[in-house]
């Protein structure tokens, strides 16, 4: 979990130093900046770090390198009586992508490919869009920049507090349900982007992280099952709410990327779109009854999608092919409709 923190804490820390540069040199001096402060870094990795156990065994003269590194990782152990070195067997021939989409991999291939490529579009653009849409409301470019690093920032102290929190959980859960929903009001979202942000982590960043670690427990195990809900409102942007819907989306082909992932590990992975729940988030609209489902019985629609190893849960059946008809609309006409 540390080390995957260091992809957000990277980003952090180019926020903070963005915007303490700004005001002082202008954007010029954070290209400068950045040119030169990894080149040090560099430098004092060259200087500093050592080269990888494997390395220093297939180097002559190098035992008594690989031996002190063996002391500072295990102490206890004697390099002298513990350790022997074997060689790797070579491979032969060289490896080429095209194997990715021989003996029945191709479709799994591409499917990985969308999954991460999606997850990795769907960040680029929340880390784009904040400072992007903060500049237009007439904040500074440094403060622009700063609003966008609170997503990174809010990532990182998911992962840091949600870890312990997992490693506390004893005995570890065979099923694990997400339900963390924020509809918000999109015309003041829209509008404001620190309710944006608080939308779209609150939907999708938490429950992604928090899942995902969840995920990484469950594969070690060899067995679990996790429940993520999400919603039909991802299925397809919406003017009515696609601050909520995008975060939804997000949430969504972060589950079908985990459920792929997971596949033959014994880890079974649901998403589950309601549609319309009587409940608190949605009090005061006028829902129509037909497509308005009760807590109970999305309860209900749960337990029995686990018991029998469903992928995607409508709870109401009728939003498959609502649903499927609203996808299907040209974007010529579905721009000009008010759903």
């Amino acid at each position: 979990m540390w080390i995957s923190c260091g992809f957000t804490g990277g980003a952090i820390a180019g926020g903070l130093i963005s915007t303490a540069l700004i005001p002082w040199g202008g954007w010029r001096s954070v290209f400068l900046v950045g040119g030169v402060l990894p080149l040090g870094i560099a430098a004092v990795m060259y200087w500093r770090l050592p080269e990888s156990l494997l390395f220093l065994s297939l180097q002559h003269g190098a035992h008594d390198k690989l031996s002190q590194l063996l002391r500072r990782i295990a102490p206890d152990v004697d390099p002298g009586r513990d350790l022997h070195l074997a060689r790797p067997e070579q491979v032969a021939g060289r490896g080429s992508p095209a194997k990715l989409f021989r003996d029945g991999r191709a479709l799994m291939t591409l499917l990985l490919w969308l999954a991460n490529f999606a997850n990795l579009l769907n960040l680029f653009f929340l880390a784009n869009w904040l400072p992007l849409l903060s500049t237009r409301m007439g904040f500074s470019s440094s403060t622009a920049v700063l609003m966008g690093t609170t997503l990174q920032l809010g990532g990182l102290i998911g992962a840091v507090f949600m870890g312990p929190l997992i490693d506390r959980l004893e005995p570890f859960p065979g099923t694990v349900v997400c339900v963390a929903g924020l509809l918000g009001r999109q015309d003041e979202a829209a509008a404001d982007p620190a309710q944006a942000e608080l939308i779209m982590r609150t939907n999708y960043v938490a429950p992604s992280l928090f899942l995902g670690e969840i995920a990484n427990r469950m594969e070690r195990r060899g067995s679990g099952t996790i429940i993520g809900i999400s919603s039909v409102a991802g299925d397809r942007g919406r003017a009515a709410n696609y601050l909520y819907g995008s975060a939804k989306a997000g949430l969504t082909a972060f589950l079908s990327g985990l459920r792929n992932r997971l596949a033959g590990s014994g880890v079974h992975v649901i998403t589950v779109k309601p549609g319309f729940v009587d409940t608190r988030m949605t009090e005061g609209m006028k829902l129509p009854p037909l497509l308005t489902a009760q807590p109970d019985e999305v309860g209900r629609a749960v337990l029995d999608a686990e018991a029998r190893h469903r992928d995607i849960l409508y709870v109401r059946a009728i939003w498959r092919p609502v649903m499927a008809i609203i996808c299907l609309v040209p974007e010529r006409l579905f721009k000009r409709m008010r759903l």
